[in-house]
């Protein structure tokens, strides 16, 4: 019921603002809306690269995907496959579009789930989200050089599938 917190920020994100309009039943919802939740708890729009576009105007849109040049560098010899993207986040189409982050390819098991959430020195700061481990199928998980501070979430221990977990040079 705070409107301060990530949480109901992501909900607001997901309900005001967000362009994929996905319905309640949506397989993808929770994955967005984890997202979402992760953005708005690290401190996205202070993020050196890709934080999401001050309005939602496809003037606005369009320049901040042309801004965000960051990648899944180190994963992306792992899994070669994956979809990945440099669009700025709580931008329209696909999460698995948004910079940092790589999804599972869409010929596979877990076709557009997210696999790597990837950030290295961009600005992050802020704690660590509960929500994350919805993220079930994540493989990486590396959030190196940034400002996070406090306990990292016990539920991360749920994250089964998990191969990397980086979170040095933070304040956890």
């Amino acid at each position: 019921e705070d409107p301060t917190t990530p949480q109901a920020k992501a909900l607001d994100w997901i309900v005001d603002d967000d362009a994929a309009r996905l319905s309640p039943d949506d397989d993808k919802l929770v994955q967005r809306y984890t997202l979402a939740v992760f953005y708005y708890s690290t401190s996205g729009d202070g993020w050196k690269k890709c934080s999401a576009p001050s309005d939602f105007t496809p003037a606005a849109i369009q320049a901040a995907n042309q801004a965000c040049t960051l990648t899944t560098v180190n994963a992306t010899t792992i899994f070669p496959n994956d979809i990945r993207g440099t669009n700025a986040w709580l931008t329209p189409g696909s999460e698995c579009r948004w910079g940092g982050i790589s999804c599972y390819a869409a010929n596979t098991a877990n076709a557009m789930e997210v696999n790597v959430v990837e950030f290295e020195n961009n600005g992050l700061k802020g704690s660590l989200p509960g929500e994350m481990e919805q993220l079930d199928k994540m493989r990486f998980f590396a959030l190196e050089r940034g400002e996070l501070g406090g306990p990292i979430p016990a539920s991360y221990g749920n994250l089964k599938s998990l191969l990397l977990l980086d979170f040095d040079f933070n304040q956890l």
